[in-house]
């Protein structure tokens, strides 16, 4: 008896990200589903510098889940730059590699 087994690897990172500029204390991040069928929610990081600390900011569950709007008051300001990656993982727990957007506030 011959037994085979494969791990899954990584899902894809996120395709089509955007993130809109240009809103009062809030920034819209949309992006593509990933085609990965095992694909189960998607993570959304945010950061005041691109070289900064990311912080998990928004767990989104489900893999046509495509869309967050960061509306923290707390964190965001007035004409500021933000930074985030989104990363997806699968149904074993692997996440992709992320990918970066970034988007400024209104003035």
């Amino acid at each position: 008896v011959t037994v085979s087994a494969s791990t899954k690897g990584k899902p894809s990172a996120p395709q089509n990200v955007r993130a809109v500029s240009g809103l009062v204390k809030k920034i819209e991040i949309s992006f593509a589903p990933s085609q990965d069928e095992d694909v189960e929610r998607y993570k959304v990081y945010a950061a005041r510098l691109c070289y900064g600390e990311f912080i998990l900011v928004k767990k989104l569950e489900g893999r046509n889940n495509t869309k967050f709007i960061d509306d923290d008051r707390e964190r965001l300001d007035n004409s500021g730059q933000f930074y985030y990656r989104l990363t997806c993982y699968n149904k074993v727990g692997m996440e992709s590699p992320s990918v970066e957007v970034s988007a400024t506030t209104k003035p």
